[in-house]
């Protein structure tokens, strides 16, 4: 996966967080290990989707559901 193209994908999260993750890259980076914000994001995204597979899915990954443009999320049908 390391030498995958890569693609922008935004998201926000809380001040805390982004603190917390800022503060773990910089130290871990100071310690000389290989670290950036978009790997560790990558690492944490990738690991927490497996698992979501693993418990709703059967193991196997969701269809991608191709690019969206901004908005609010996607209505599941027959839902208000």
């Amino acid at each position: 996966m390391a030498n995958e193209p890569r693609q922008r994908f935004t998201s926000y999260v809380s001040p805390a967080v982004a603190a917390r993750v800022r503060g773990a890259v910089a130290a871990l980076q100071a310690r000389g290990m290989d670290i950036t914000l978009a790997s560790l994001s990558d690492e944490a995204l990738e690991a927490r989707v497996q698992q979501l597979e693993q418990d709703f899915n059967g193991g196997q990954p969701w269809p991608d559901p191709g690019p969206r443009v901004g908005g609010r999320p996607r209505k599941q049908p027959n839902s208000r």
